[in-house]
């Protein structure tokens, strides 16, 4: 119980994927433009760009991919598989049982 707890205490928030999302586009966006200039570049500082555009390539996607899919699964503070808003909310329930049962109890122990 305590791991779903930690795990759900490191959720990011909404506004957080969203801007991993735009942030990861706009890095694929810079390695775009990257691949297009690398004609303009020779030698050595050819390979330095190939291997940037590379790297911003490969962390952009990833980075999309996992904010994308947390996105669509609920993962963040108050989605589908957020726990603690189903904790909370079965507290509440039991709460609210419990003082329906003493007030249903109070009228019989009157009456004895």
């Amino acid at each position: 119980m305590e791991q779903n707890q930690k795990k759900s205490n490191n959720l990011p928030t909404m506004f957080s994927l969203s801007v991993r999302i735009l942030v990861a586009a706009y890095v694929l966006y810079l390695a775009y433009g990257l691949f297009q200039n690398l004609g303009s570049y020779e030698g050595s500082r050819k390979y330095v760009f190939l291997f940037a555009a590379v790297v911003f390539t490969v962390i952009s996607c990833v980075l999309l991919f996992f904010s994308i899919k947390a996105y669509i699964k609920g993962a963040y503070v108050g989605g589908k598989l957020d726990i603690t808003q189903t904790e909370e909310t079965q507290a509440q329930k039991d709460v609210l049982l419990a003082q329906e049962e003493n007030e249903n109890n109070e009228p019989n122990r009157k009456n004895v």
